[in-house]
């Protein structure tokens, strides 16, 4: 199969720019149905961010995304493998 590539965004809710995210993510080349673990960092505990995910599949031109929006937690992070989305 081949491998696809997948464009992660990281926006605020808010107009304030405080602190600049990080984006983790666990591997960088992975199958289309391989889970992978996705970590944002370095916001103020409490901000809402939305995060927008596209992947584009190569062998029959397909595209799909989405978005999702979260709070950072006290330590000012997201774990999108364990953290559910507010919207």
């Amino acid at each position: 199969m081949k491998l696809t590539t997948i464009l992660l965004t990281v926006s605020l809710l808010s107009n304030q720019l405080l602190a600049s995210p990080t984006i983790t993510v666990s591997q960088t080349e992975t199958l289309l149905d391989e889970p992978i673990a996705i970590t944002i960092s370095g916001m103020p505990p409490g901000e809402l961010i939305t995060v927008h995910a596209s992947c584009k599949e190569d062998i029959h031109d397909q595209e799909w995304s989405s978005q999702a929006v979260f709070e950072m937690n006290e330590a000012g992070e997201v774990d999108l493998t364990t953290q559910a989305p507010i919207e």
